[in-house]
C-alpha cells in the first residue's frame, strides 16, 4: 500500500519531466530544422515572381540562398563534424544579409517590408543563442554566456518592436481588430505583455519565466497571422505572408529551450 502511494507521489513528476523533455526534444527539432522551411518557402516565392518577373539576374542569387539554407539546416539538425554552433553562428550572418536584400517596401508594401525586418531581427537572436550553446545536450560543453545574452537581449529588444509595430502600424493593427471579437481591449492585451516580456527579457529578470509568457504570446500572434491569411485565401495564396509568419516559429522554440539551457 506504501508502495503505490509513493509511486502515485512521482507519477506527476515523471510525466512532467517527460512532458519537458518532450517540449525540448520538439523545440531544439524545430529550430535547427526552420532553414529547410525557409528555404522551401523561399522557392515558391521566387516561382510565384517568375511569373510576372524577370528574374535572370537574381536566380543565382537566390540559389546560393536555398543552398545556404540546406547546408546551415543539415548541419544543425545532425551537428556534423561537431559545427552546430559555427553554422548556427552562419545562418546570424546569412540573415543579416538576407534581411538587407529583403527590406523592399517598394515591392511587397512597407508594412510586410518592416514586419519582415523585425521578425528576421528575433531571428537573429535566437541563432546567436543557439551558437552559444542554447540546445546543448553534452553537459561537458559548457555555453558561451556572451552569444547567450547578447541573443536574449536581441530578443527582448524584438519583443518590444513587435509591439511597437501593432501600435504604430494601422494594417498590423487592422489585423488584430478583425481576428479579435472585443475589438482594441484585447490588442492592448497583446501590446503591453509584449513591452513588459521585451523589458524583462532584455533586462534579465525572471527570465526563464517570461520567455514562456513570450513564447504564448507569439503562439496567439501566429496564429491571428494564420488566421488573416486564410480569410483572404479565396483570392490569393500570399505566399510572402507566410513566409512572414513563419519567422515567429524558431524564436517560439528558442524560447523553449531558454528553461533548459539560459
Amino acid at each position: 500500500m506504501a508502495k503505490q502511494m509513493s509511486s502515485d507521489k512521482k507519477d506527476p513528476l515523471l510525466s512532467r519531466d517527460i512532458l519537458m523533455r518532450a517540449s525540448s526534444e520538439s523545440a531544439c527539432f524545430v529550430l535547427t530544422r526552420y532553414p529547410y522551411l525557409s528555404a522551401i518557402l523561399l522557392m515558391i516565392i521566387t516561382g510565384e515572381q517568375s511569373k510576372t518577373t524577370d528574374l535572370n539576374e537574381r536566380k543565382y542569387y537566390i540559389y546560393v540562398h536555398v543552398g545556404l539554407y540546406f547546408v546551415s539546416a543539415t548541419l544543425m539538425a545532425y551537428n556534423l563534424f561537431g559545427l552546430k554552433k559555427l553554422f548556427a553562428l552562419v545562418n546570424v550572418f546569412h540573415t543579416i544579409i538576407v534581411t538587407c536584400l529583403e527590406y523592399e517596401p517598394s515591392r511587397h508594401g512597407e508594412h510586410i517590408a518592416i514586419r519582415l525586418l523585425i521578425r528576421n531581427f528575433g531571428i537573429i537572436g535566437c541563432y546567436l543563442m543557439v551558437a552559444g550553446g542554447l540546445g546543448e545536450t553534452n553537459e561537458k560543453l559548457l555555453p558561451n554566456k556572451n552569444l547567450m545574452s547578447f541573443g536574449i537581449r536581441i530578443i527582448g529588444a524584438f519583443s518590444i518592436l513587435s509591439a511597437v509595430l501593432i501600435w504604430n502600424s494601422k494594417e498590423e493593427l487592422q489585423i488584430y481588430l478583425q481576428a479579435l471579437p472585443t475589438g482594441t481591449l484585447l490588442v492592448y492585451a497583446i501590446i503591453f505583455p509584449l513591452v513588459i516580456c521585451g523589458v524583462c527579457i532584455y533586462s534579465g529578470y525572471h527570465v526563464v519565466l517570461t520567455c514562456k509568457v513570450l513564447t504564448l504570446l507569439l503562439l496567439i500572434i501566429t496564429l491571428i497571422d494564420f488566421a488573416h491569411i486564410s480569410s483572404n485565401f479565396k483570392q490569393s495564396i500570399s505566399w510572402v505572408s507566410i513566409y512572414v509568419t513563419c519567422r515567429h516559429i524558431p524564436i517560439m522554440g528558442a524560447l523553449l529551450l531558454v528553461n533548459k539551457s539560459y
